[in-house]
């Protein structure tokens, strides 16, 4: 009985010092993208069609999905653009990109180039796509390299 008592008691000790010691993991001060994704992709990569013709296709380091899958944030965006008829014609890198399936727009953040297959060079800090409209445009200054 007196051993099973000793026992007891050293198993008790060793269970108090093993709690006494433990730290914390490391918490962020601030919430990151990742806290409020409903998906986050790591290694993204997809085709971008059209009525079965390829349009292009996206790269991104990492891609958080939000609002049931109707936008999406990308990180490091390679995207290259093809022609209706599927011949190459350009591509786009930027820091960050946004898609925004609803209202079909597609974003370029942060060092945005956009190189065409004939040379021409696009540099700008932002650039936006409205894919209903065919339109192109930036609300920051650009420079174009011919």
């Amino acid at each position: 009985m007196t051993r099973t008592l000793v026992l007891a008691g050293v198993a008790a000790a060793l269970l108090v010092a093993a709690c006494q010691g433990a730290e914390q993991p490391p918490v962020t001060a601030v919430p990151t993208a990742a806290d409020s994704a409903d998906q986050v992709l790591i290694g993204v990569h997809t085709l971008l069609t059209a009525s079965g013709v390829r349009q292009g296709e996206l790269f991104a380091d990492t891609t958080y999905v939000y609002d049931d899958n109707s936008r999406y944030v990308f990180r490091k965006v390679r995207t290259t653009f093809n022609t209706s008829t599927g011949a190459p014609n350009g591509t786009l890198t930027s820091r960050e990109g946004r898609y925004d399936l609803r209202q079909r727009v597609l974003e370029a953040v942060g060092d945005v180039v956009v190189v065409t297959t004939d040379g021409k060079r696009l540099l700008t800090p932002h650039l936006r796509f409205e894919q209903a409209r065919n339109l192109v445009r930036s609300d920051s200054a650009f420079t174009l390299v011919d």
